[in-house]
């Protein structure tokens, strides 16, 4: 099978509401972080009404779109915590999307009283009958035995270990972990079923290929690249939405084995990947503090170009400038962000900006290459201590960041003509706005860091 670097292979279905799938862990200490992952891919975090429930927190994403980590300011109230998800959630297309009322639940305890071992998978303590192995999270397990003698661990991947269940186990399996003890009743009808694999998903980011994939129960996984076995990383099972970057430079095999709990496998490929194209933007300009009626246009024209209109100044008005480097791109087969870091922070993946006006012509589907995209982000631009990430994947394409220290101490423009702040050959200067014109700013002032 040949996969092109612009082509996605049956974009699964989204379900028409937003739920959570897990929040785990169950059970955590007061400054643990919680990983909260959803049924469905999101366009970034969702702002403060995205959740409810947890008043004192702050949030990072992960590399995945369907996955945010929750850590503590300071630290988190003892005993239970419910979440639940409020509005404000779009998905990888900008459209809003409705959430489920579901609620779920943690348990703080006190630092000394954590649990010390955790039964990760299976998600159950009631087990198919030919179960193979069960998978914990125990960090600091030294002494693991059962009925039968020592326990075998088959894999690790940092805190979570793969135990092997003994032929000899039947009705029942106990696991002792450091004076722990974990029960498995084996007595449910056996798993026969290999697991399924839901419609690969094929991304480019500056790295190499994005592949994505769902899966319908706990697995773990294998990847092979020209022969060669990838290292997949944590977490040891995956169950959901996965994703791995493959580093490509030139045309490919790719294959992916899989095995579940009970010792199914299925494998994927070998597929044929060829490598898409080269990466590389730059932040050039933006208005972060509008003068002027950028979201209009004088009669004729395009909203965000070099003619304002006349109409009222809100934030809506404010835009950022983005120049491409490298090769011309299909931004619907990529999957790259810009996320603004500020009192609100927001991230907006392309296609799907609330604006844009293309410099030279182009379009979501063919941004030329030398060619400026002005793109007007989600939510509002702070005019100081904002820093820009222009992201593809895990990779960061540029930045600049605004206020003290800085590359530019941004606040409000110095007068009415030189609204924008742009990139020169003598650094970060407060200039006269070209949005669309992919050159350095000629008629600037010398304001700078």
């Amino acid at each position: 099978m040949l996969l092109s670097g612009c082509w996605t292979l049956e974009p699964e279905a989204r379900p028409p509401k937003l739920g959570i799938r897990t929040l785990s862990p169950e059970a955590l200490g007061p400054r643990d972080a919680l990983l909260l992952e959803l049924d469905q891919a999101v366009d970034g975090w969702a702002g403060p009404s995205g959740l409810q429930g947890l008043d004192d927190y702050a949030v990072s994403t992960t590399e995945y779109p369907n996955r945010f980590l929750l850590r503590p300011i300071d630290r988190w109230p003892l005993g239970r915590l419910e979440l639940r998800l409020g509005t404000g959630w779009f998905d990888e297309e900008g459209q809003p999307l409705l959430s489920r009322s579901s609620t779920r639940a943690v348990t703080v305890f006190d630092e000394a009283s954590p649990p010390s071992v955790q039964l990760r998978a299976p998600l159950a303590a009631r087990a198919p009958t030919n179960l193979r192995w069960l998978v914990l999270n125990a960090p600091e397990a030294e002494a693991l035995h059962h009925s039968w003698g020592r326990a075998q661990v088959a894999a690790r991947s940092g805190s979570e270990l793969r135990v092997e269940i003994p032929a000899q186990a039947a009705g029942r399996f106990d696991l002792s972990v450091d004076g722990s003890t974990v029960s498995l009743e084996l007595t449910a009808p056996p798993d026969l079923e290999p697991p399924e694999l839901g419609p690969l998903e094929l991304h480019w980011s500056a790295r190499g290929a994005v592949l994505a994939w769902t899966v319908n129960e706990p697995v773990w996984i294998e990847a092979r690249l020209d022969a060669s076995v990838l290292p997949v990383g944590a977490p040891l099972v995956w169950v959901g939405r996965g994703q791995l970057e493959l580093p490509i430079r030139r045309p490919s095999e790719f294959e992916l084995r899989i095995v579940d709990l009970s010792g199914n496998r299925s494998t994927t490929g070998p597929l044929t990947l060829v490598p898409g194209p080269r990466l590389d933007l730059a932040i050039t300009e933006l208005v972060a503090t509008p003068l002027r009626d950028w979201g209009d246009s004088e009669p004729a024209g395009l909203p965000y170009d070099a003619s304002p209109g006349y109409g009222a100044v809100t934030s809506t008005d404010e835009w950022v400038e983005l120049v491409n480097l490298g090769d011309e791109l299909d931004l619907s087969a990529l999957r790259i962000e810009v996320e603004a870091v500020d009192g609100t922070p927001a991230v907006t993946v392309l296609p799907g900006a609330p604006g844009a006006y293309f410099g030279s012509g182009g379009s979501w589907a063919r941004w030329q290459s030398g060619e400026a995209l002005v793109l007007r982000l989600r939510g509002a631009m702070s005019s100081q201590e904002l820093e820009l990430r222009v992201r593809s994947g895990a990779t960061l394409l540029d930045a600049v960041t605004l206020g003290e220290p800085g590359q530019h101490p941004g606040g409000s423009p110095p007068d009415p003509v030189h609204e924008a702040i742009a990139r020169t050959e003598a650094g970060w200067r407060w200039c006269r706005p070209t949005p669309g014109d992919p050159r350095p700013s000629l008629e600037c002032v010398s304001a700078g860091p």
